[in-house]
């Protein structure tokens, strides 16, 4: 979020913040949603449900990482099962602000990534590309590779950086 953004309009019963050791955290919807566990590197944030007496739960987590100078974006998840424990008007705020993960994502952009040129992401559902595009990724000429320029390089170097990071593959 830059200081343009409106306050996150479910502040009073979510917070969102970076947590050390916070895929331990997620690891159950992780699992869920890739098939596979949460990875224990890079930064990881999560938006925190206040369940009362149930306690803080997570509702949605995202990873950050840095790597040969760039920085990279992945394991976006919600867990719909939290959200199905709020009551109805907390999740019509939600609904209505476009999702816990938009407004993660937008913390994490604006906590970790305004150094550097962008921030590289790996986008193959479709449901999961509404999230990045507002967030202000855009689509490589590589299926499912996507950036978001913080400060865009000249073509020449941000195709030489987009080659680079899909020469990966995956991630």
């Amino acid at each position: 979020m830059t200081r343009a953004d409106p306050p996150c309009p479910f502040d009073e019963f979510i917070v969102l913040t970076e947590v050390a050791e916070g895929w331990r955290l997620a690891d159950a919807a992780f699992r869920r949603k890739f098939g596979h566990p949460a990875n224990d590197f890079g930064h990881h944030l999560l938006a925190l449900f206040d369940g009362g007496d149930s306690g803080w739960m997570p509702v949605s987590y995202v990873k950050y990482w840095k790597a040969d100078g760039l920085m990279f974006s992945g394991g976006g998840c919600t867990d719909g099962r939290v959200l199905r424990r709020m009551n109805a008007a907390q999740q019509a705020i939600v609904r209505d602000a476009g999702g816990v993960l938009l407004w993660l994502m937008r913390y994490a952009e604006q906590r970790l990534c305004a150094d550097g040129p962008g921030t590289f992401g790996y986008c193959g559902d479709e449901r999961a590309w509404e999230v990045f595009d507002q967030v202000g990724y855009e689509r490589t000429d590589h299926p499912h590779l996507i950036v978001r320029w913080h400060n865009r390089p000249d073509p020449g170097e941000a195709q030489a950086m987009i080659e680079r990071v899909a020469a990966l593959g995956p991630f």
